[in-house]
C-alpha cells in the first residue's frame, strides 16, 4: 500500500494539487482532517499498485475521491547535433512558460548519452533528468520506436506520463493539462489526417490502415488517424502495456514481411493499429492542448500565439524546425 504522504495528489471539484500530512493521530490534507482508519481502509481497498484513484468519505458523510499526481515527461532522442539542440529548445519551453516542476526522462544511446547529460547540467536539472540509455539504436526504426520502450524502472508508478518528440515547443502552463488527464484508462492522441490516406502503391502508411485491413479490422478509412509525436497517458501501466505490444507487433511484421521497415511511418502507423484496435485511443483533451504546425517554404515560420499548450513543429528538415523552434520559443 502507498503511503499517501509519498505522492502529491489531485482532488476533484475543483481540480488542485494537494499534499497529505501525517498529523499526531490523524492525516491532514488541503486543510481538511481525515480520520487514519477512513482512508487506510480506502487505500487497501484500491489496487495495490499506483491507484487510479482513491474514493472515501471525511468529516461523516462527504465524500473524497482523489488521483495520485507523479508525472514524468519524456524523449526519445538519438544521433545528429540538431536533434539535440531541438531537445533543448524543447525542454527550456517545458520549464517555462510550461512551468513544468516534475520530473524528466529522455531515452538515449551510450554514444549520445554525454550530449543529453550536459543539456542536464546547463539547465539545472539535477535528479529531475533521467537518462535511459537503450540498445536497439542502431538505425532509423530503432529510433522511431525507441518511444515504446519503457521496460526502465522510471516509467513504473507513473500518473500521468507524457511522451514528446524534440521538435515540440510546450507554450502554456501544462498542470492543469496533466491533472485532467491523471487516472484515465486512455492514451490521449493528437488527430492527424484520415486512417486512409495513401493508395495500395503509394509508400505511406502513416495511420496503420493495411495493417488494419491485413488483420480484418471493421474501420472507417475516413476517420482520423493521430500523430504519435505527443502520447499522453493518464495511467503509465497503460501505455507500458499498449507500448509492449506496439514494440512486438513491430518485430513480427518485420519477419513477416522480411523487410527491416516495411511501410513508411513506421512508429506511428503500429501505434494506430495497436491503440485503436485495444481501444485506449482518444482525441478528448488534446484537440484543445495540440497545435500541429507545418511548416511551408515561403509561409511564416512562427505559428499563431494561441497558447494552447504544445505545438508540434512539422514538414521540415531537423535544421528547418530548429530554425522555426527556435524563433518561436524567443517570442513566447
Amino acid at each position: 500500500m502507498f503511503n499517501p504522504e509519498t505522492l502529491e495528489w489531485i482532488s476533484s471539484c475543483p481540480d488542485r494539487v494537494i499534499d497529505f500530512q501525517k498529523c499526531g493521530d490523524h492525516y491532514q490534507a488541503d486543510g481538511v482532517r481525515i480520520d487514519p482508519d477512513t482512508i487506510e481502509a480506502a487505500f487497501r481497498k484500491a489496487h495495490p499498485s499506483l491507484p487510479a484513484s482513491v474514493t472515501f468519505l471525511y468529516e461523516g458523510w462527504k465524500v473524497a475521491r482523489i488521483r495520485p499526481f507523479r508525472p514524468l515527461v519524456y524523449y526519445a532522442a538519438f544521433g545528429e547535433d540538431d536533434i539535440f539542440r531541438c531537445l533543448s529548445l524543447s525542454l527550456r519551453s517545458l520549464l517555462h512558460p510550461g512551468q513544468y516542476r516534475g520530473e524528466i526522462a529522455v531515452i538515449t544511446s551510450s554514444d549520445d548519452a554525454p550530449k543529453v547529460e550536459a543539456l542536464r547540467d546547463d539547465l539545472n536539472l539535477g535528479e529531475r533528468l533521467h537518462i535511459i540509455c537503450v540498445s536497439e539504436h542502431a538505425d532509423i526504426v530503432d529510433f522511431c520506436l525507441a518511444r515504446f520502450r519503457l521496460s526502465d524502472p522510471v516509467f513504473s508508478h507513473r500518473q500521468p506520463l507524457l511522451y514528446l518528440d524534440c521538435d515540440v515547443v510546450i507554450d502554456a502552463p501544462i498542470e492543469t493539462f496533466l491533472m485532467q488527464i491523471a487516472g484515465s484508462d486512455k492514451i490521449h492522441v493528437m488527430p492527424e489526417g484520415q486512417i486512409g490516406e495513401g493508395h495500395e502503391s503509394s509508400s505511406g502508411h502513416w495511420f496503420g490502415w493495411r495493417m488494419m485491413a491485413e488483420d480484418g479490422m471493421t474501420f472507417d478509412r475516413r476517420a482520423p488517424g493521430f500523430s504519435a509525436g505527443i502520447l499522453a497517458s493518464g495511467q503509465g501501466a497503460v501505455l507500458q502495456f499498449s507500448a509492449h505490444l506496439a514494440l512486438a507487433t513491430a518485430e513480427s511484421f518485420q519477419n513477416k514481411s522480411e523487410e527491416r521497415r516495411p511501410f513508411l511511418g513506421y512508429d506511428q502507423c503500429v501505434a494506430n493499429y495497436v491503440f485503436l484496435k485495444t481501444d485506449v485511443r482518444s482525441f478528448e483533451y488534446m484537440r484543445n492542448a495540440v497545435l500541429l504546425f507545418r511548416l511551408r517554404e515561403g509561409a511564416p515560420n512562427t505559428p499563431p500565439m494561441r497558447g494552447r499548450g504544445f505545438v508540434h513543429f512539422l514538414n521540415a528538415s531537423t535544421a528547418g524546425k530548429y530554425a522555426a523552434m527556435e524563433q518561436y520559443v524567443e517570442t513566447l
